[in-house]
């Protein structure tokens, strides 16, 4: 993806992207708060995956089929 090298990356530049977002009913707050942190940056995100699991975002992420906003100890496992 073309935005990867970059070092820091602003949220709202992911406006466009396609999501991949744990579900509502396996994590409420992780969902909401998702949503949230989006909204505050002026955009709703175009969810395309819900999961209900991280190996599951890490797949999904890693074949291209969209973003994921994880908390770091999991970006630091892949």
């Amino acid at each position: 993806h073309a935005l990867v090298r970059r070092r820091q990356l602003p949220l709202a530049a992911l406006r466009d992207e396609a999501f991949v977002l744990f579900s509502r009913q396996v994590s409420p707050h992780y969902h909401t708060r998702i949503l949230a942190m989006c909204d505050e940056h002026g955009f709703q995100p175009r969810v395309r995956h819900e999961v209900r699991h991280w190996l599951s975002v890490v797949a999904l992420v890693a074949q291209g089929l969209g973003v994921a906003l994880v908390p770091q100890s999991l970006a630091r496992s892949g």
